[in-house]
Formats: structure tokens, C-alpha cells, sequence
């Protein structure tokens, strides 16, 4: 029999498709009971706690991260961060799920961890504690990044109140099913393998380099939340290799597909062994 547990995603921009490789190469070997992602993650643990195929969801993927739609960056010169599309995250929520749907019509438990400009501290949505809240709002804001995308609004939930990326604050969120009898599988993000040649690569990080500059400045600001906070002995971290930078917006269909691949191997290399 497989094994029961719960699992957590934690954000990761562009790396998004590594991420959802190893959600779904973890039910393969487990009956995956519940689900929390922060950003990247949070859009991953969405689809697959509605039961969006594998296929489809790397389909939309290949879609969202072509051509610089989320963030152009051809005028870059004038404005320093681009021109950014974030509404196309909470608009590929809609076309995942349709629009109005709520948390609490998840069909497993979920939880989405935003992050409140007012307190700067975490909120934990959840399927469970905050059901009339609006999927693709939270999936808006969890995935705010600044400065790249501005604070949203959380209509559904506090409607004057403004959230930004739940990563800033938490994103390692391992201890989220820390009272619930299964163990937690969390995945992380390590190494930059730049060439995708197996090895890191260790290269400076230019002032003109935006992709390396802005993921440099993202690892900074979440260096904190990024430590477990779980206090389980049973949980099991799975640490993922990434393949080029997490603000790389502009990846061939084949490009998302090796990230996915990339994430997919070492969870069946994990779990085949057991």
C-alpha cells in the first residue's frame, strides 16, 4: 500500500514547472492527503488539489512561462523591472477552475500562505479555516513578488486590506500539517545549474543581469522564512535541483518540460527505495 502524507511546496518564480514535477511524481508513490504551497508553489499545490491532470497542467505552464507574457522585459532600460502581467496568474487559476471558486471547494485540504502588508506577517488560507475565500485571489497574492508585481487585494477575505507573496514571511511552511497524524513531505529548491550539465555553477551576479540580480534579491528577502520550522521527526525533505534562473520568463515548451523532468526525478529516486 502506498503511504499516506501531506505535502508542501514553497515558492520558487520561474521554477515553477520543478515544483509541480515532483507533486506529481509524489503521488505516484503516496496517497497525497493534503496540500500547502507559498507562491510557485501555492499555484502547483491549486492544481493539484482540484485534480488537474499532469498533462494539463504542464500545458498551461508551457503556455504562462513562453514568450515573456508574465514579464516583459524589453523595457527594461526605462523602467527597471518591466512591464508585469501578473493578472495572468489568477487568470490561469480561472481557466483551471472557473471563476468564484472558493478554497473551501477544494476536494482536498488546502492551505495558501499570502503574506499581510499591514502586520508583515504570514496568513495561512486554507480550505478548512478560510473557505469563501476566492482561489484566484489568493493565488494572486501569494504570487505577488515585489517590487516586480505590486500588493492585491483580497476581496473575499479582508477586502481593505492589501497581501503580497507568502514567501517574504514563510516559505517554508512545513509545520502547516504538523498536528495531522501522517508525516510531511516538503520539497525545496537547491544549486543553479545553469547549463543543465548536472553541476552548480557559480558565476557573479551583474548589475545588468536581471535574472540573476532579481533572483539574488528574492533569496535575500526570504533567506529567514525559508528555514523549517516543523517539529516533527517524520517528515521528509526532498530537496529538488533547478535547472537555470527562477526569473527567466521567457522558457521554449521543451525548456518547462526539463524543469518539470527535473523535479519528477528526485522524488522517484527518493521514494523508489522504499
Amino acid at each position: 500500500m502506498r503511504p499516506a502524507v501531506n505535502a508542501v511546496l514553497p515558492g520558487g518564480a520561474t521554477h515553477v514547472p520543478t515544483l509541480g514535477g515532483a507533486l506529481y511524481a509524489l503521488q505516484k508513490h503516496a496517497s497525497v492527503l493534503r496540500v500547502a504551497g507559498v507562491s510557485a508553489g501555492a499555484l502547483m499545490a491549486i492544481a493539484f488539489a482540484f485534480g488537474i491532470p499532469e498533462s494539463r497542467i504542464l500545458h498551461i505552464l508551457q503556455d504562462l512561462l513562453a514568450d515573456e507574457k508574465i514579464l516583459d522585459k524589453s523595457v527594461l532600460a526605462a523602467k527597471r523591472f518591466g512591464r508585469c502581467s501578473w493578472r495572468r496568474i489568477p487568470d490561469a487559476v480561472v481557466d483551471m477552475l472557473g471563476k468564484g471558486t472558493t478554497l473551501g471547494e477544494s476536494p482536498i485540504p488546502l492551505t495558501i500562505v499570502v503574506t499581510d502588508a499591514w502586520t508583515s506577517r504570514p496568513v495561512y488560507l486554507s480550505s478548512l479555516t478560510t473557505p469563501k475565500v476566492l482561489v484566484e485571489e489568493a493565488a494572486g497574492a501569494t504570487s505577488a513578488i515585489l517590487p516586480v508585481a505590486s500588493m492585491q487585494y483580497l476581496p473575499s477575505y479582508l477586502p481593505k486590506r492589501l497581501y503580497f507573496d507568502g514567501g517574504f514571511t514563510d516559505n517554508f511552511p512545513d509545520q502547516v500539517w504538523d498536528r495531522e497524524p501522517e508525516p510531511t513531505v516538503s520539497f525545496s529548491l537547491v544549486g543553479k545549474d545553469v547549463d543543465n550539465d548536472g553541476q552548480d555553477d557559480v558565476r557573479p551576479v551583474r548589475e545588468w543581469d536581471f535574472d540573476d540580480a532579481a533572483m539574488a534579491v528574492a533569496n535575500a528577502l526570504t533567506f529567514a522564512a525559508s528555514a523549517s520550522k516543523s517539529s516533527r521527526d517524520d517528515r521528509v525533505h526532498v530537496p529538488l535541483k533547478t535547472i537555470g534562473s527562477g526569473f527567466d520568463f521567457s522558457l521554449t515548451p521543451a525548456e518547462t518540460k526539463a524543469r518539470w523532468d527535473a523535479g519528477a526525478a528526485p522524488v522517484h529516486a527518493r521514494f523508489a527505495k522504499r
